[in-house]
Formats: structure tokens, sequence, C-alpha cells
């Protein structure tokens, strides 16, 4: 978001803006606690459901309305209001909050569509798969009859983006 914000604003002022990028990591480092705790919630309901989109209870989902909704403003408080009063200070208010509004959208546009591998580093995905077995295992979730290879087999292989 840094970058792109900076080549908006090289048109103006050709010169490396530190400070778009010192507020960039500034935020990030912020809400990097909150995102954690929104991982560990997903990662709770894969495990016990089975299912990212099925909430384990109704703690866990305002919990995670909560932090969703604390990480929503912190991003507005710490990232989009100080590059929106930085660019302000080359363009006027109205046009400086429809640059930070295409910067925003494209950032989320190049987000979507690059991809750099690190979410492979995560997560192990087959000592996921394991553990997601012997959980639904214990549970009587999975009959006894299903294979315990196949099951891992067939979780390796499922893509949560297609």
């Amino acid at each position: 978001m840094s970058f792109i914000t900076s080549l908006v604003l090289i048109a103006k002022e050709p010169r490396f803006h530190h400070l778009i990028i010192h507020q960039t990591l500034h935020s990030y480092a912020v809400a990097n606690f909150i995102i954690i705790v929104i991982f560990a919630i997903g990662v709770n309901r894969a495990l016990v459901t089975g299912d990212i989109l099925r909430a384990t209870n109704s703690i866990d989902l305002w919990v995670g309305g909560l932090f969703g909704a604390s990480a929503l403003y912190l991003i507005w408080r710490l990232l989009a209001k100080p590059l929106w009063h930085y660019i302000a200070r080359y363009y006027n208010k109205t046009f400086s909050f429809v640059l930070l509004i295409i910067v925003i959208v494209v950032t989320l546009w190049i987000n979507k569509h690059a991809s750099f591998g690190f979410g492979n580093l995560i997560i192990n995905k087959s000592e996921f798969c394991k553990q997601l077995y012997e959980i639904k295992r214990k549970s009587d979730e999975i009959p006894p009859s299903v294979d315990a290879e196949c099951f891992i087999g067939k979780c390796m292989e499922s893509n949560p983006k297609k």
C-alpha cells in the first residue's frame, strides 16, 4: 500500500516518502495481534467443526466480531486516516480521499492476484490434516471404515481458493 501511495505522490513531489512506509509498518505491527487472534479462531473452527464458516459457539462469533470490528477501526485510524491527511498535503481533501480509495482498491486487487507462496510456510498442511483426522476420529465424526491415508490425502488436495 505504501508503494502505491508513493507512486500517486511522485507526480507532485518526486522523492521517497518514508513517512508513508513508517505509518504502514506501524499499523500492520499493531494489527498483527488482532489478525493472529482471528486466525486462531479460524483454525479452532476448522479443527472442531471441520468448516471455517461454521461457528463452534456464540462466544466464537462475539469474539470474532469484536476483533474484526476493532481491526477495521484500527486500520482506519492507523492507516487510512493518516495517509489521507498526508496525501492532502499535496492535493485538496476531496481529491486526496478519492486517491486513497483508489489506492486501497488497487492494493486489495494486487494482493488478491499476487501470490508469493508464504502461506505454505505458515501451516504444515500434512500435520494439520493428520491432527484434524485424529480429532474427528476421537469425536466419532468419521466412521471407522474411513481410511486415515485416504482422509489425509483428500484433505491435502483441498484448496480453499477454488
